[in-house]
């Protein structure tokens, strides 16, 4: 699940806003977006429940996953993802970047 506060703060009605991180959050750094706010997202997110992180940068094809208390870990190519346990899925860079479409 993404939630996205900003969009949803501009058209839920204030009883309708959610207070809790997604268990799994994923962000797409577009060109002109500050990679340090992205990944600051993801932080927050993390430091407030989140299991799991996914940062991808489309420019070099690579993923940067977090997980609570760990280091981030970069990956790439055929380096195959984590996912939650509650959805076992066996993905890699590779097949992420081949589902995006992406100008050249």
């Amino acid at each position: 699940m993404i939630l996205l506060p900003s969009l949803s703060s501009l058209f839920l009605p204030e009883f309708l806003h959610f207070n809790f991180a997604p268990d799994w959050i994923i962000e797409i750094i577009s060109p002109d977006q500050n990679a340090n706010k992205v990944i600051g997202k993801i932080l927050h997110s993390l430091q407030h429940g989140s299991k799991l992180g996914w940062f991808l940068d489309p420019s070099d094809r690579s993923i940067l996953v977090f997980q609570p208390n760990q280091q981030p870990i970069l990956m790439a190519n055929s380096d195959h993802l984590p996912s939650l346990e509650i959805i076992p899925l066996e993905l890699t860079v590779e097949a992420i970047f081949s589902w995006l479409k992406m100008e050249s």
